[in-house]
């Protein structure tokens, strides 16, 4: 088969899609229908690619996919265990103790505070504070003086890797233990990394018109990547895939026509992106290619490239 193609003497198209002409589906992954299909002469393949893309940064680094995780400790031979949930929005990472309701490091410090006083465990107060020099959020226990027996704590975050890259955590779980000589101080214990409330780098557009083009290690097998949208932005304002930032060049078979196809946001966790409400759109490039055939080749009936011999000696099926 043939190695190149060529342009044809036909002009690009352009599909302009708006999320907010489906609204009967997610914002962040629907189904695009054309009423007018793309036809491709039985010389031709279409070759189509993501021309620009404006997705506004309205998600919040705390969403609905990520925002839970669990406590449990151990007390004299006693389990304790609890359900957290951070509320949706995006916080800071202010260096310091910070404020209980904006900062990660202090509304992490009073989930778990909250848990340990509803169980009457014996920890009078827990702190956050981010390490102005590191960055690295430490959290400090200040331990009741009535405390007869080793107090273990377990921050669990229970598959949410999400959570656990912000939190700067490396493994699922982290582990605090406060034995009895500990009675009337303060324990301060270190996380592992940098606290990551940046949100997100990267957003990846997914299509079904792409499938099996690219490799993702996150889930080791072929995707469906369609375009990635580098965030170098503040929140609240929009992201771009400008002309020539494609990430790839789709190619149909000879003679395929384009009609339907799907569009998703993902973040690269593969998690669908909630907007908010907002809406974005792209526009599609769509191009008329044809193969450079060599002297001995054709296009058969099926639009597909044959040798000269071999469509000699095919007999034609009459319809």
């Amino acid at each position: 088969m043939s190695k190149y193609n060529y342009q044809s003497n036909k002009s690009d198209e352009l599909i302009v899609v708006r999320s907010s002409d489906y609204q009967t589906g997610s914002v962040s992954n629907f189904n695009v229908g054309l009423q007018s299909r793309i036809i491709p002469e039985k010389d031709e393949h279409l070759e189509v690619s993501i021309h620009t893309a404006s997705i506004p940064m309205s998600y919040y680094i705390i969403n609905s996919t990520n925002n839970t995780y669990k406590i449990e400790a151990n007390y004299n031979s006693v389990d304790y265990t609890a359900n957290v949930t951070i509320p949706v929005g995006n916080p800071q990472s202010s260096t310091g103790a910070g404020t209980a309701s904006v900062d990660i490091q202090q509304i992490v410090a009073s989930a778990i505070q909250t848990f340990l006083t509803g169980e009457s465990l014996p920890v009078d107060d827990t702190v956050g504070n981010i390490d102005e020099y590191t960055g690295i959020m430490d959290l400090t226990f200040s331990v009741g003086a009535t405390i007869a027996h080793t107090l273990t704590i377990t921050i669990d975050m229970d598959g949410n890797t999400s959570l656990q890259k912000i939190l700067g955590l490396d493994a699922e779980t982290s582990t605090f233990q406060l034995v009895v000589g500990d009675a009337g101080t303060d324990v301060e214990y270190s996380l592992d990394r940098i606290v990551n409330c940046g949100g997100l780098d990267t957003i990846f557009i997914h299509s079904d018109l792409s499938t099996g083009l690219s490799y993702e290690t996150r889930i080791s097998q072929q995707s469906d990547i369609f375009g990635q949208v580098v965030i170098d932005t503040s929140n609240f304002s929009y992201a771009l895939i400008r002309p020539f930032e494609s990430v790839i060049n789709v190619k149909l078979g000879v003679g395929q026509s384009l009609q339907k196809f799907n569009l998703s946001l993902n973040d690269i966790d593969g998690n669908l992106i909630d907007l908010n409400g907002y809406d974005w759109n792209c526009v599609l490039r769509v191009r008329h290619m044809k193969p450079s055939l060599r002297d001995d080749e054709k296009i058969d009936e099926h639009g597909r490239i044959q040798s000269e011999g071999v469509i000699a000696h095919t007999p034609i099926r009459h319809r």
